[in-house]
């Protein structure tokens, strides 16, 4: 008698404390399914032992690219030890980035609507962003070599090519020297507040937005943000 196996993908379910990060837009064709996140959540907790203690609402478009309500999900796990659950991290913008913040922060989390993508397999996403990139690569290339070998000339040639590069060039060292002392007048501020008793990313990020110290690209410090500064400037 022939007998068949399922293969059912395997992954940790939550215990304990959780907290529920979801992700709403008002626009009117928006496909987040915010009720959607909210009944996967509820189905894979009602399904472990876990019990859901808050939930932090993240509200799209992002501006400027940041997460503020997931940095302060990330806050919650950090003080209650508890588990993230995304409602939904397909689709979700800078998802490898800020999948890696998380696990920096060494906080468990799970996705609901892909529960095989967790603190211990969120890797995975970066894997295969990085085929898809070389992918892209691969066919770039194939396509200009089928265009050279037709006899088609790449490129363009100009008379003052060497002149036109000193522009650029002198730019791209005005904008180093900026962002450069911007960063040290940022790290001289950091060292005063790490004086004071304040070390934690995540405070030191509060002080530098509670001073009025303007972040990189505008808007508010995040965690994130502290610590690249502070990374450029260690021996």
């Amino acid at each position: 008698m022939a007998t068949f196996s399922v293969y059912i993908p395997w992954y940790p379910k939550p215990r304990g404390r959780c907290v529920a990060y979801l992700r709403k837009s008002e626009r009117p064709h928006t496909k987040l399914d915010f009720a959607g996140q909210r009944e996967a959540i509820s189905a894979l907790v009602s399904k472990s032992r876990a019990r859901l203690i808050d939930t932090v609402v993240e509200l799209e478009p992002l501006i400027n690219g940041q997460r503020p309500a997931l940095e302060v999900a990330v806050e919650l796990c950090k003080a209650q030890n508890a588990t993230l659950i995304f409602g939904r991290i397909s689709r979700m913008r800078g998802c490898h980035r800020w999948l890696q913040f998380v696990r920096d922060e060494r906080v468990r989390f799970i996705g609901a609507d892909i529960p095989t993508i967790n603190s211990l397999g969120w890797w995975e996403i970066g894997r295969d962003l990085q085929r898809e990139q070389a992918n892209r690569n691969r066919k770039i290339k194939e396509a200009l070599a089928k265009t050279k070998a037709l006899g088609v000339s790449l490129g363009g040639k100009r008379d003052n090519a060497e002149g036109l590069k000193l522009g650029p060039a002198a730019s791209t060292i005005s904008r180093n020297w900026r962002a450069r002392s911007r960063d040290s007048y940022t790290m001289s501020k950091i060292e005063l507040l790490q004086h004071r008793g304040i070390t934690t990313l995540s405070a030191i990020a509060t002080r530098l937005n509670q001073m009025g110290h303007p972040a990189p690209r505008g808007g508010t410090w995040s965690p994130s943000q502290v610590r690249a500064v502070i990374k450029k400037f260690e021996s």
